[in-house]
């Protein structure tokens, strides 16, 4: 059996976290946690992608690129993707882990907060989704529905004059 490091083993559950959301445990199944390593997909496998998403797939050299891979911290800014996914909805996340699967790459969820351990970072696919921040809260059931990449800010923005409350930090940029 290989050794999974700290690393990878958060890396994998960022990703198995979105592939629950996005569409159960058999989602997740057959991404090998090493995957990263592997020899990168070929640029008709990327335009295939491309083709598939109905946000936008960010190669280097793109514009916008360098900004949409840029960790929050600084220490982990030499690792890039092989390519960014914004995913414009669920179904794209969706079409993201079956894509990885057929291709053997490392996923990567990135919400759009920060993770000061890189644990966002890849050079396989980074699953963007951040244009999923959409909170809903139900005052009457006391209950609140959010995407995969609310932040504190989208939260307290729906939430301002309701009982209810996140009991978490102040940081608004916080996933």
């Amino acid at each position: 059996m290989d050794k999974l490091s700290r690393r990878d083993f958060l890396r994998a559950g960022a990703a198995g976290a979105a592939a629950l959301g996005a569409g159960g445990l058999e989602a997740f199944e057959g991404v090998p946690a090493d995957a990263a390593s592997r020899r990168p997909p070929s640029r008709n496998a990327l335009r295939e992608l491309q083709r598939k998403l109905k946000g936008k797939l960010l190669l280097p050299g793109d514009p916008g690129y360098l900004a949409a891979s840029a960790p929050a911290n600084g220490r982990y800014r030499f690792i890039r993707p092989i390519a960014v996914a914004e995913c414009a909805n669920e179904q794209d996340v969706v079409t993201c882990v079956k894509w990885v699967r057929r291709n053997e790459v490392m996923p990567v969820a990135r919400g759009g907060g920060h993770s000061y351990a890189g644990y966002s970072t890849t050079t396989g696919l980074m699953i963007s989704m951040k244009a999923l921040n959409h909170v809903t809260v139900d005052k009457q059931n006391a209950t609140v529905s959010c995407g995969g990449a609310a932040l504190n800010k989208d939260f307290y923005n729906v939430a301002n004059g309701g009982p209810l409350f996140l009991p978490g930090g102040t940081c608004f940029g916080v996933t």
